[in-house]
């Protein structure tokens, strides 16, 4: 049983330290609506060096499910500015 025991706690500190990391990655990036597509995949990949990036158009529907390592751009007509909040999802 004394084995177990340190172990488990191993685990729980490992864990910790996981949840920490996580909650310091944005998954949101509000200050990125106006900017062009390049400078928003730029910075967004600051954060996320992993990212894939769908680009949405005006009135182009997309899926529900959730994806974490997506983040979508909502973009205008031209397709260079990004006219939504950029999020993980």
């Amino acid at each position: 049983m004394k084995m177990k025991a340190p172990l488990v706690l191993s685990l729980l500190v490992l864990s910790v330290f996981l949840l920490a990391a996580m909650a310091s990655v944005p998954r949101e990036w509000p200050e990125l609506v106006g900017a062009t597509v390049a400078v928003a995949e730029r910075r967004i990949k600051q954060d996320m060096p992993g990212v894939r990036f769908q680009t949405v158009k005006p009135c182009q529907s997309v899926t529900q499910e959730y994806d974490s390592s997506r983040v979508r751009l909502y973009v205008d007509e031209a397709e260079e500015i990004v006219v939504k909040k950029p999020m993980v999802g």
